[in-house]
């Protein structure tokens, strides 16, 4: 059986899994799957064609939650699965923060304005969603950033010997370094983050509901 552009693409996945979204060459992928570079470059001429199509693969993951949940509910759910997919593969939270989106994130995009139009945010959803997916992916990028195999990768005990002499003299940064961000040196790291993410949403979209959404109500009463 002849090599294909989904063939490509998987092994593609799995070296990003295991090494992060640009931690590997067209001539280490060849490698892996017994071909000449020129084969992988006759599918995908740029090395960014490549990675677009493992991002879109590893976002046809996230699943749309249950329609009859409150939209909170929803986006709650729906962000925690993005979360998971973008996690899997280092690298990919930050190409979708910074607007490099794929096919595939299509339906959810249209899916969550669809919620917040539902949900009476009116003309004021473009910043809902903005605010929404600007914070939520920031964050996850952010997380990203902690993998071994992301490419600018930052190691949380190196920023807490960087910060040790701070935390002398400001009481502040000694509680918030000793009671949450040493935590995530530990084997505690994943649960931490997670709570962490939840709260974050949590807070966002209840004040969206409680600023954002009665702005777009008193807009939408004086048109009418």
């Amino acid at each position: 059986m002849g090599l294909d552009p989904q063939q490509i693409t998987m092994r593609a996945l799995k070296l990003s899994e295991e090494r992060g979204l640009t931690g590997w060459s067209i001539r280490e992928l060849a490698a892996e799957l017994d071909v000449a570079t020129s084969v992988v470059y006759h599918y995908f001429p740029a090395k960014d064609d490549i990675y677009e199509a493992v991002v879109d693969h590893a976002t046809t993951t996230v699943e749309l939650p249950d329609e009859s949940l409150d939209w909170k509910e929803w986006f709650t759910e729906v962000l925690m699965s993005l979360r998971a997919a973008c996690l899997r593969v280092p690298g990919i939270a930050e190409r979708t923060v910074t607007g490099k989106l794929t096919p595939a994130m299509v339906p959810i995009i249209e899916a969550a304005y669809a919620r917040l139009k539902a949900a009476g945010f009116a003309e004021m959803t473009p910043w809902a969603y903005s605010m929404i997916f600007n914070v939520a992916m920031s964050a996850v990028a952010a997380r990203d950033r902690q993998s071994p195999h992301h490419p600018d990768q930052y190691v949380i005990a190196d920023m807490l010997e960087d910060m040790s002499d701070l935390t002398v003299s400001s009481p502040a940064l000694s509680e918030l370094s000793e009671h949450f961000i040493a935590g995530l040196t530990t084997a505690d790291s994943e649960r931490i983050s997670n709570d962490y993410f939840r709260l974050l949403l949590a807070s966002l979209l209840d004040g969206l509901s409680h600023v954002l959404l009665p702005a777009a109500t008193t807009t939408v009463d004086r048109q009418t």
